[in-house]
């Protein structure tokens, strides 16, 4: 069903985009507590290789596949998003989510159930994660302070994840795997909504859409063999590349700790998955405070200072990985876990703010795109974290090497001014950007305008015969 348009349904898109996020990691950090079930039926088959409080290799692999999965179907998503419009891929990523809830639910949590529900959590997140933040800004013409308390609410959907390790790991006690029908509900109701407002053209793709009924069919040709290398612009945007890289890095502590964390928690101070619910329920505060935090600085902070709080939250959340392990007492790690968490969100609420703007300023045509290539650094992190998670509290430290190389990314945000302009930093420039079409014409590149003006200059080809 589709509406007309107007206030009503710009805020059903609003309120189901945040709750899609909501579902996402609510239904991503719920089984983290859980992991010490799973854990305690591998410690038969464990070697002597896997240091102890650590997860084994095992379940690592299980969520190995959750970055596998939302690396792959990332960029897919995004391609169909620009063609066919961001609510049937929200649709998709809900319908899957679903199924994942019966799975959890109605059997046992044995690994080979865990795997294919990671495996499932891989394409949820590849279809709602950054999906649902491209959602909400296509509805916002330009950044107000409106949008931005709008991102910054969407974005406290990391508390969620850690709100529900606590409101499963409670839960569990008393209704074991059938805790995740609970989520069903919520499901339903997303679903519904979702399909009252179902659009299959993006709101940013209207004006150019009106714009092509004008064309003539010779305009509209080359237009149709210049998506290409827009495309391609997109992809290789440096400033893109550097917002994915560092989310890359900071998710990468969050999605190494998951495995292992609970684990690590009942080798040294006992009752793992009691004890790694309350550290969690303590990070999910930290996260919302950092959230009204960003929501407040960002508020009032021009786009030219923006690089200086995005290095100072990738600090934030790089310090604390690197005293966690050497926490005296519960609290101790509490406390870095909280701040670690702290500076995470800062982080994450403001790059999605800078992809935001990079999309809407420089890649209109690639709008959806450019979120999906963001949404590799997470992805990538999912398929990182996992597996060096066997080996974040041993020997090797490999939990402070984390925390110095987020610090150390940090100098990159340098590099993330001027998103606003319209000529920024591209890998294609150093390429020829001129290409020959087949009936004659020569496509130049400018960069006057974006996503760029195209200069159709006939010429003639002379043969010689002999």
């Amino acid at each position: 069903m589709n509406f007309n348009g107007g206030n009503s349904e710009k805020w059903l898109r609003v309120f189901t985009s945040i709750g899609c996020q909501y579902l996402d990691s609510c239904m991503h950090g719920a089984v983290v507590p859980l992991l010490t079930e799973v854990q305690w039926q591998q410690s038969s088959n464990a070697t002597s290789e896997t240091p102890k409080g650590t997860a084994s290799f095992a379940l690592a692999a299980t969520f190995v596949s959750t970055g596998i999965v939302e690396v792959l179907f990332s960029p897919i998503a995004g391609l169909v998003a620009d063609r066919w419009g961001l609510d049937i891929v929200l649709l998709f990523g809900l319908l899957c989510s679903t199924f994942k809830c019966l799975l959890y639910g109605l059997t046992p949590l044995t690994p080979l159930i865990l795997l294919n529900n990671r495996c499932l959590q891989g394409v949820v997140s590849a279809c709602t994660q950054t999906m649902a933040m491209a959602r909400i800004r296509d509805i916002y013409d330009e950044a107000s302070l409106e949008c931005t308390i709008v991102t910054g609410v969407a974005m406290c959907k990391l508390s969620f994840n850690l709100f529900a390790a606590l409101f499963v790991g409670e839960l569990f006690r008393h209704l074991n795997n059938r805790v995740f029908l609970l989520f069903l509900s919520v499901e339903f109701i997303l679903i519904v909504s979702v399909m009252l407002t179902f659009r299959t053209e993006n709101f940013h793709k209207k004006e150019e859409t009106k714009s092509d009924h004008g064309a003539d069919d010779a305009t509209r040709q080359v237009d149709q063999k210049t998506n290409r290398s827009v495309r391609w612009r997109a992809i290789f945007d440096v400033q893109v590349l550097i917002v994915a890289l560092s989310f890359l890095v900071g998710a990468l502590g969050h999605t190494a700790l998951e495995p292992t964390l609970a684990v690590w928690v009942d080798y040294m101070f006992g009752d793992g998955t009691v004890s790694t619910a309350h550290i969690l329920g303590l990070c999910g505060f930290s996260v919302l405070l950092s959230t009204a935090c960003c929501t407040y600085v960002l508020g009032t902070l021009s786009h030219n200072l923006t690089w200086i709080f995005c290095f100072a939250s990738l600090c934030t959340a790089g310090l604390p990985l690197v005293l966690v392990k050497f926490s005296s007492s519960l609290t101790v790690a509490s406390i870095y876990l909280a701040v670690f968490f702290f500076g995470l969100q800062a982080s994450r609420v403001i790059l999605i703010t800078m992809c935001s703007t990079i999309a809407v300023m420089r890649h209109p045509e690639a709008y959806s795109l450019v979120f999906s290539i963001v949404n590799l650094g997470w992805g990538a992190a999912s398929l990182l974290g996992p597996l060096v998670a066997p080996f974040l509290f041993g020997s090797s430290c490999t939990v402070c090497v984390i925390g110095v190389a987020c610090i150390l990314t940090a100098l990159l945000a340098f590099l993330l001014r001027n998103l606003d302009s319209k000529d920024g930093l591209n890998f294609m420039d150093c390429f020829s950007v001129k290409a020959f079409s087949d009936d004659g014409y020569q496509l130049i590149a400018t960069n006057e305008d974006i996503p760029f003006t195209y200069e159709q200059k006939e010429f003639m080809i002379q043969t010689n015969n002999k």
